[in-house]
C-alpha cells in the first residue's frame, strides 16, 4: 500500500493544481502531503502496532501539525482511526493487548505534539517577555470566534498550555476565518455567495481543477472498492483513505470560500493515491 501511495504522489505531482503551488512559499501543499502521509502511515501502524511504523506515523503527524493550523483535522482523524482499529482488529499475538494498543496510540499522539513544541523551541510564549507580541491579543482573537464551543476549546488550550500560544492564536484565526466564514463574496457555479457556500462548493472546485484523467481514475478506484474488486489486503487501507477524504470534505462543507482550491488541497493527494491504486489494477 505504501508503494502504491508513492505512485499516487507521482501522479499528483504532475497535476497543474499541485505544480502551481510548488514555487509558492505557502503552507497548503506541505500540509496536504504530510496529512495524507500521516493517514497512509496510520493504517499500517495501527495494523502492525510495531514501534517503527508508529514512529513514522507520529513524525508525519507532528510535522503536519507544525505546518498549518488545519492539520488538527487529521490529528483527530488519526486518533479516531487508531482507537477504532485498536478495538476491532483481532488480537493475534500473546503480547498484543487492546490496553497496550491504546498506550501506543497515546504515545503516537503525544509524540506528534512534542514535535510541534520542538518547532517552537519548547516555549509557550512567542517572545522572551510575558507581553504578547501579536498585533491583537490572544483573548481578542479568541473573542472573534462566534461558537461558544470553539471559544471554550481555545481558552482551555491556552489555560492548560497544551500548545504554544502563537499556535493557539493561529488556530483561532483558522477557526474564525476558515470554519465560520470570512466576510467575502464569491461567485461560484453561477451564484454569488457571501462568507459561505453550499456543501458541494469544495468538491466542485476540486473537480474543476483536477485533470479529467485523474478524476476518472479516482472515481474508478471508488467503484472498484465498493464492488469488492480490490485485493483483500487493500480493503482496510482504502477504507481509511476514503473515510479520511470524506471527513475532510465534511469539515469543509460550510467553510469559507475565499481561498478556493487552496483550502481543499489536502484532498488532492488522497484522490491521487486512489488513482494510483486504480492504475495498478488496470
Amino acid at each position: 500500500m505504501i508503494n502504491l501511495a508513492v505512485a499516487g504522489y507521482v501522479l499528483g505531482a504532475g497535476d497543474p493544481t499541485v505544480a502551481a503551488h510548488l514555487p509558492v512559499v505557502m503552507t497548503d501543499l506541505p500540509v496536504a502531503l504530510l496529512s495524507a502521509t500521516a493517514v497512509v502511515l496510520a493504517t499500517r501502524a495501527f495494523s502492525s502496532w510495531s514501534w517503527p511504523d508508529l514512529a513514522l506515523c507520529s513524525a508525519a503527524l507532528g510535522l503536519a501539525l507544525g505546518t498549518k493550523h488545519s492539520a488538527p483535522i487529521f490529528y483527530i482523524f488519526v486518533a479516531l482511526t487508531g482507537g477504532v482499529l485498536a478495538i476491532f482488529v483481532p488480537v493475534t499475538r500473546a503480547w498484543d493487548t487492546r490496553l497496550l494498543r491504546f498506550g501506543k496510540l497515546f504515545c503516537v499522539l503525544l509524540a506528534a505534539v512534542v514535535i510541534l513544541w520542538s518547532l517552537y523551541f519548547f516555549r509557550f510564549r512567542e517572545s522572551s517577555t510575558d507581553n504578547e507580541a501579536f498585533n491583537r491579543p490572544l483573548a481578542a482573537k479568541t473573542g472573534d470566534v462566534s461558537s461558544p464551543a470553539y471559544q471554550f476549546v481555545l481558552t482551555q488550550m491556552a489555560a492548560a498550555h497544551l500548545v504554544p500560544r502563537a499556535y493557539i492564536w493561529g488556530f483561532a484565526d483558522t477557526v474564525h476565518a476558515g470554519l465560520e466564514g470570512r466576510a467575502f463574496q464569491q461567485l461560484a457555479f453561477g451564484h454569488l455567495y457571501y462568507a459561505r457556500a453550499p456543501w458541494y462548493f469544495f468538491p466542485g472546485v476540486v473537480a474543476v481543477k483536477l485533470p479529467i484523467g485523474l478524476i476518472l481514475l479516482a472515481l474508478s478506484g471508488l467503484f472498484l472498492f465498493l464492488t469488492g474488486r480490490f485485493p483483500r489486503h487493500w480493503n482496510l487501507p482504502a477504507a481509511v483513505l476514503l473515510t479520511g477524504l470524506f471527513c475532510f470534505f465534511l469539515v469543509l462543507r460550510h467553510g469559507a470560500t475565499y481561498a478556493g482550491v487552496r483550502h481543499a488541497l489536502p484532498a488532492v493527494p488522497f484522490l491521487a493515491i486512489l488513482a494510483g491504486l486504480t492504475s495498478h489494477i488496470l
